[in-house]
């Protein structure tokens, strides 16, 4: 915070000021009838509720709702609220998740947190393998032995390219697979390149809260564009 904005004001900024910034004043960033039920209740009863906002930690947090739904918080909170869900760990601390959503992918639904955690914890751990498996040539059904033999094409898919309903965000130009985005490479250099099975490393998967990620702060304090404001007083925060 320092001497530049008071605590209210750092609040209002990603609050109410963004909101009015976005033309969404009368639904997000207030409490007012009508407005999307965006409610986030943390412990503690510190006399300035801004200040104490700004410094609260993943496990202050009781209560976290979204248009009207309870979506995480404390076991006995969540109880009251709505049914179901799956229990986490945040810091050593037993909360409520609960990510049921009647428009979201049914495929999606059938994997709870857990279960998509562990897979794909194991997915990135053998990523090299996997990369290997898709490198293998498949046998081609008979109408199609005499195709020629075509290498796996990789692609980087961005948010910006997928069709998820409501656009809120400008897309960015896509006209297929062979669309690579970044700078132009001649054929050659690409075709000469390793193959992903060569080049891909196993990797770690972040934990989902800083409270439970002891080297969060040390990998953000490595960041080269950081200001040095930040990386000093960062730390000092946790």
């Amino acid at each position: 915070m320092g001497k530049l904005f008071k605590a209210r004001e750092l609040v209002a900024m990603a609050t109410c000021n963004a909101a009015r910034i976005l033309k969404w004043e009368n639904k997000c960033g207030v409490l007012k009838g009508g407005a999307r039920a965006d409610l986030l209740v943390i412990d503690g009863t510190a006399s300035d509720p801004y200040k104490a906002l700004l410094q609260a930690r993943e496990t202050d947090i009781r209560l976290v709702m979204i248009n009207g739904v309870a979506r995480y918080g404390l076991p006995a909170v969540m109880g009251k609220l709505t049914t179901g869900g799956e229990a986490v760990k945040v810091g050593g601390k037993v909360r409520r998740l609960f990510l049921e959503q009647a428009t979201g992918d049914p495929d999606v639904a059938q994997v709870s947190l857990s279960k998509a955690t562990t897979q794909l914890r194991a997915a990135l751990k053998d990523i090299a393998k996997l990369a290997k498996a898709t490198e293998r040539p498949q046998r081609a059904p008979v109408r199609r032995l005499l195709d020629a033999q075509q290498e796996p094409t990789w692609t980087l898919a961005l948010d910006e390219i997928c069709s998820c309903g409501v656009e809120l965000a400008p897309r960015l130009p896509y006209n297929g697979p062979q669309d690579f985005t970044g700078p132009d490479r001649a054929p050659s250099l690409r075709a000469a390149s390793a193959p992903l099975s060569q080049i891909l490393k196993p990797i770690d998967l972040d934990p989902l809260t800083v409270a439970d990620d002891p080297h969060f702060l040390d990998r953000i304090e490595k960041q080269p564009n950081l200001p040095d404001k930040v990386r000093k007083g960062l730390r000092r925060m946790y």
